[in-house]
């Protein structure tokens, strides 16, 4: 399929020309969709239909995010400082101290006080519940034959989590790459050993075993080879240098 085309002096693109355009994943273009970005549809020749952005909406899109990255950020600084030039000052939210490093430690007793029925923590019911209720009672559940969630009360924790804090990987597309690079993935994991989040993020992933991003300092191939080895296991703690090296 050709999407490429123009009218009215506008050049579109479909999704993968896109990605190749600013040199990202699909993945990447269609999370900026559904955060926003304008797209139109085309139809090709057998009559199918399909999207495709503006160039010049793309790379507005492009731009803002690369402004917002704390990666391209610390990649930016570090090559300036590799030539001998003044790097530019770390905007207050890059900045990732040692004080927030410490916190993400100290969440990590928390991550074993967990619901003893996790279904019942979601549903709003509690332990007290099956103590009291001992005549069982037969309820049809819908979703009796669906496949088991892994991670449920991680997943759990770290939705309650959530509420309070907010984690390094907000709006940072990188963390929801198809892939990264080694100097990419060593700025990630210095970002998630700043995190609130971390300890339950990598409990959660080491029981669920995801199958897309980076989690708590690792990439989810990582987690996937390790949970199917050590189930059950705790978090994978990251602690990279890259950005304390170039702060």
């Amino acid at each position: 399929m050709i999407s490429m085309g123009t009218d009215e002096g506008k050049t579109w693109l479909s999704y993968a020309e896109a990605a190749k355009r600013v040199r990202s994943s699909g993945r990447t273009v269609r999370n900026w969709r559904r955060q926003g970005m304008p797209m139109s549809w085309r139809v090709d020749e057998v009559g199918q239909r399909y999207r495709v952005v503006e160039l010049q909406v793309l790379l507005a899109w492009w731009r803002e995010k690369m402004q917002a990255s704390p990666v391209h950020f610390y990649r930016q600084r570090a090559k300036a400082i590799e030539r001998g030039e003044t790097p530019p000052p770390i905007p207050e939210r890059f900045r990732y101290t040692a004080e927030r490093r410490q916190d993400t430690r100290s969440d990590a007793s928390q991550v074993t006080t967990l619901p003893e029925y996790p279904d019942d923590a979601v549903h709003g019911t509690d332990a007290s519940t099956h103590a009291e209720n001992s005549t069982p009672v037969r309820v049809i559940d819908p979703l009796a034959d669906m496949p088991t969630l892994r991670g449920g009360a991680e997943y759990y924790a770290l939705t309650e989590k959530l509420k309070d804090a907010t984690p390094g990987c907000a709006g940072v597309d990188e963390f929801t790459a198809d892939r990264v690079d080694d100097e990419t993935a060593a700025i990630l994991a210095d970002i998630c050993a700043h995190c609130p989040m971390l300890a339950r993020c990598g409990a959660f992933a080491t029981a669920s075993r995801p199958t897309a991003g980076f989690w708590a300092g690792q990439t989810w191939r990582t987690y996937d080879e390790r949970s199917a080895a050590l189930p059950g296991r705790g978090p994978v703690l990251a602690g990279g240098e890259f950005i304390e090296r170039y702060a």
